[in-house]
């Protein structure tokens, strides 16, 4: 039977004339259209929007109310219940003055008025969750609190049936007088609770635990329907400082259910800064950029990404595009409101690309011949990025790079094996071996480390939790560490995942000689999972099962890993490379990629990772697509307009010189280079390929890792007053500048002038001749000093305090 209702809506605050004008053709738009409704629990979040044409849309979500008397259906802030079963046609209604603007709707309401007893896991579960019970700071923590200990987030409902059921003796729970419940007398503070107020009067989470006490508290049953996902509507929004937004959150079931959850979901803002978002998923714009709102439902996770533009630039953009890289980046900045700074110089730009792609700063000579190309071949950028590119210095300073992430050290894989893996490092990234065959090789390594270099990867993790991480987080970007103990809490990847990829290393095996590790790839061991206590079958990750006693485990991994269809690797590396050159990841941190993180510009990401596939996993090709686009070039000098971008490439990204790098550039521009104790002459701070090779202070100030952590962020890049005072007063840069072999001894000696020694000075420092004003105040300095050299070394100090030389920008 068809029950007709009518549900008008009225807006609190006037609209203005133009919301009810004949000319101007206004509407609602309610999302969703059509609402069904089933148990008596059951509510359903909308928003309604006015649409005015020339004029955007506005949220009146919050703004409207229940006009008509409607006993069977509620309304409240945009969410709709009802307590009577049947098909009701709604009308919208927005009032402004004396019109109005109407919409319709239909609400399907069933089993309104049923007995079915609450789901545990289905309703309790996400009930406990949004009342902040199962977090890590609360009964969710690893030793619980007050004697009650739940899963972090409910990961475990059949544990944490038992532990509110049964364990205490069962006092948390009384069937005979539900609302005496220990449970729901301390949530609602009807008896001192430590936590304080969790479930207030009339709130969703509040009527789900008394129902299911009033049911007799049912256990969680197996043949329950599995949640497959969950969506956000609107999935993206476009919002000015100030709008509002309302969204909404759908559970799907395995059985094609659907079912409202915005009220049980866990919804924050990933930038605050730009938009914040309330308990029940109203978004508001608070500033510009893009902010991601991640709503997160029992594992499942969805995000809203919210863009709120700059205010709107007086000139078009202008942006020639030759490049992917520049057409994404430029339909970012149309979209946000930016607009770019102009070009660095042709010796900013050497400066730049030389130290990001060799780790080293361009000699006076290669100054002048860039210059000189710059000012008469449209092609010297490309040109010179070609040249870069095939030098031993892009070997050595990448070689750096994996070397960390490979955590190859002496220590761990004995002196030969480390030099075996260095060696190994650098061959192939000389040959241009594509990347995912390295990738191979690493995972597929076995033998003799000596020998097969790649084997050493086994030696810097020691079981199979351990090689798990350190493979998933190397190379497929996720830090799978949470789910170690727990289903990942901001992530979908579950306890069995974790286990699952651990379960492909049970049968590594090593075995030490005199002279090296043997690592050997067996059939034997097992992992079993901490929660069940039954082995677990290899599987990676979002791919299917392996038999747990097929042979060579690591081999089969490696097979997907090295596939050009695994989903990860690519986009991992290309994510990697990209915040190296560019000072910032497309997702950051770059060994951080999961769904609630997502990239600044997705597109971009996306582009750059099938042409690195299409092109066969070359990073040079990769460097060379990023480093000759015009982005890249863009100088590190904002505008007014875009002083306050530090994530979309409107102006180049400046940062401190990595350490190798600032001592390889320190030795270079005082001309006296640093000695690395057994090793030849010629190696120089990038070289090298364990960091207890080299005790210089500098290096640890500044921040070098000790490669004890997979984390790009053990690599430290922050400034503090340790390097300050190491700079300003340290022997050791006094002893440099005034050596009798560097530079100014040899330029004092060699007869040059005064402005030819500034000239050389500033080459040497900043990559460029000095201004001018520069020129005039060097020289005033130098006439003042009691001697030119000494004159000179005050300078040179100067100029290796400067930002100047210090950054990289």
């Amino acid at each position: 039977m068809e029950l007709l209702g009518v549900l008008l809506l009225t807006a609190e605050a006037c609209l203005g004339p133009a919301a009810a004008s004949a000319a101007d053709p206004a509407r609602l738009e309610v999302d969703p259209p059509k609402a069904l409704l089933v148990g008596p629990l059951a509510e359903q979040q909308i928003s309604v929007r006015l649409i005015r044409p020339g004029a955007g849309a506005v949220d009146v979500t919050q703004r409207v109310s229940l006009a008509g008397a409607q006993p069977a259906v509620q309304f409240q802030n945009g969410v709709i219940s009802a307590r009577k079963d049947g098909r009701y046609r709604l009308t919208l209604k927005l009032a402004s003055g004396r019109s109005a603007i109407t919409t319709g709707m239909t609400l399907d309401v069933r089993e309104s008025e049923s007995a079915r007893p609450v789901s545990f896991a289905a309703e309790v579960v996400p009930a406990l969750t949004r009342a902040g019970c199962n977090q890590g700071a609360c009964h969710g923590g690893q030793f619980g609190r007050g004697g009650l200990k739940l899963s972090l987030l409910g990961y475990a409902p059949e544990a944490d049936y038992a532990a509110l059921v049964r364990d205490g003796g069962g006092r948390r729970v009384n069937r005979t007088r539900p609302e005496q419940s220990l449970l729901l007398l301390k949530a609602t503070m009807a008896v001192p609770h430590a936590g304080g107020l969790r479930l207030p009067e009339g709130s969703l989470p509040r009527r789900i635990l008394s129902r299911w006490l009033a049911d007799g508290a049912p256990a969680p049953l197996a043949s329950e329907p599995s949640l497959t996902g969950v969506s956000a509507s609107p999935s993206a929004a476009q919002m000015a400082r100030g709008d509002r937004r309302q969204t909404r959150l759908t559970a799907h079931y395995s059985d094609g259910r659907t079912v409202d959850v915005t009220r049980l979901a866990l919804i924050q803002s990933g930038s605050e800064g730009v938009a914040n978002v309330d308990g029940g998923g109203l978004i508001t714009a608070a500033g510009s950029g893009i902010a991601p709102i991640v709503a997160r439902y029992q594992g499942k996770v969805a995000v809203v990404r919210v863009l709120v533009p700059f205010p709107r630039p007086a000139v078009p953009l202008r942006w020639k595009t030759t490049n992917l890289v520049d057409e994404e980046i430029g339909r970012g900045w149309e979209r946000l409101g930016l607009r770019p700074s102009e070009e660095a110089t042709p010796a900013e730009f050497l400066r730049r690309v030389s130290l990001d792609l060799t780790g080293t700063l361009p000699t006076r000579a290669q100054l002048d011949q860039y210059l000189q190309d710059a000012a008469t071949r449209p092609d010297a950028p490309d040109r010179l990025v070609d040249r870069l590119l095939q030098t031993e210095e892009w070997v050595d300073f990448w070689a750096l790079y994996f070397g960390d992430l490979l955590r190859n050290t002496k220590k761990t894989s004995g002196e030969k094996g480390m030099w075996a893996l260095h060696n190994w490092l650098r061959t192939s990234l000389r040959d241009g071996k594509p990347f995912n065959q390295m990738v191979g090789e690493l995972i597929g390594g076995h033998g003799s480390t000596v020998q097969d270099a790649a084997a050493n990867f086994y030696n810097a993790a020691a079981t199979p939790e351990d090689l798990a991480e350190t493979t998933s987080q190397v190379f497929l970007g996720i830090r799978l560490q949470c789910a170690r103990c727990h289903n990942h809490p901001f992530e979908r990847w579950t306890q069995n995942d974790y286990y699952g990829l651990a379960a492909f290393f049970p049968g590594v095996k090593r075995k030490q000689s005199p002279t090296e590790v043997l690592v050997l790839h067996t059939a034997e061991g097992k992992v079993d999972h901490p929660r069940t206590g039954s082995p677990v079958k290899p599987h990676t990750l979002d791919g299917p099962d392996l038999e747990p006693d097929a042979p060579a485990r690591p081999a089969a991994l490696a097979e997907w890993l090295a596939s050009p269809s695994n989903p990860f690797v690519a986009r991992t590396v290309v994510n990697r490379v990209w915040g190296r050159l560019m000072g910032r990841g497309l997702i950051e941190p770059v060994d951080d990629i999961r769904s609630s993180n997502p990239p600044s510009h997705p597109e971009l990401l996306d582009r750059l990772t099938e042409e690195f596939v299409r092109g066969g996993f070359d990073l040079r090709a990769l460097m060379r697509r990023i480093v000759t686009s015009r982005t890249y070039r863009l100088s590190s000098r904002p505008t007014r307009a875009n002083e306050a971008d530090d994530r979309y490439y409107s102006h180049a990204i400046s940062r401190r010189l990595m350490a190798e790098q600032l001592l390889d550039a320190i030795s270079a521009a005082t001309g006296k280079a640093e000695r690395f104790p057994g090793l030849p002459a010629s190696y120089r701070a990038i070289s090298l390929p364990d960091p207890s090779l080299a005790k210089v202070g500098l290096l640890d100030t500044f921040g070098r890792p000790t490669r004890a952590t997979v984390c790009e962020c053990e690599r430290s890049n922050n400034p503090n007053l340790s390097q300050s005072l190491f700079l300003l007063n340290s022997g050791y840069m006094q002893n440099r500048i005034a050596d009798e072999g560097g530079r100014i001894a040899q330029g004092v000696r060699a007869g040059a002038s005064a402005e030819e020694l500034v000239r050389d000075l500033y080459a040497a420092t900043f990559t460029r001749y000095p201004r001018p004003d520069e020129m005039k105040r060097s020289l005033g300095f130098l006439a003042e000093a009691q001697n030119i050299r000494e004159g000179l070394e005050d300078l040179l100090w100067t100029l290796l305090n400067s930002q100047e030389f210090l950054l990289q920008h």
